[in-house]
């Protein structure tokens, strides 16, 4: 629920999806992100599926896991620039939710914190894995897995040196 609501935005219309959208590869398609405002980010969303696998999360790698991460935009003026304290303001004014958290965070007096929608949000995220996907498949032998245009793309990744550094589950030399 939360990575969907929009509520958690200080504008009200942009939640986790608008730029990790699972219907675009968990990504926005955009060489920047657009946040609040309308301002442009200075990088595009990258993928939340396989996040959980990541050593670090964002580019740069300021977040050393995806609770980390989750609550990054969320505050971030460029992003959906809600102060901290209205995060949980709001949900509490939302009806449900109390509920959820309650039975999600049991025996907390307050459950309804920016820290317990971080660690919610996390979890989430931490389903979003592509077992079986065309890649995956490809690894484990299956060379039509790939179109010959992906594979091209394959081959440029490696003779170029990205896997150098994207290496790991969630890359091409896994």
């Amino acid at each position: 629920m939360l990575y969907f609501d929009p509520r958690l935005s200080a504008s009200h219309i942009i939640s986790c999806n608008s730029c990790h959208n699972l219907g675009l590869g968990g990504a926005d398609a955009q060489p920047t992100s657009i946040g609040h405002r309308w301002e442009h980010g200075g990088r595009n969303a990258p993928t939340v599926f396989n996040a959980v696998f990541n050593k670090v999360q964002f580019w740069d790698g300021r977040a050393k896991d995806l609770e980390r991460q989750a609550g990054g935009p969320m505050v971030y003026p460029v992003e959906m620039a809600s102060p901290e304290a209205h995060v949980a303001e709001q949900l509490k004014g939302i009806p449900g939710y109390r509920d959820h958290f309650a039975k999600a965070f049991p025996g907390e007096p307050d459950p309804v914190t920016l820290a317990n929608v971080e660690k919610a949000i996390a979890v989430f995220e931490a389903t979003l894995i592509t077992p079986g996907a065309p890649f995956d498949r490809y690894l484990k032998g299956e060379s039509g897995a790939l179109s010959p245009t992906e594979k091209a793309g394959l081959t440029l990744f490696m003779d170029k040196g990205c896997s150098a550094c994207h290496t790991g589950p969630t890359s091409a030399v896994a």
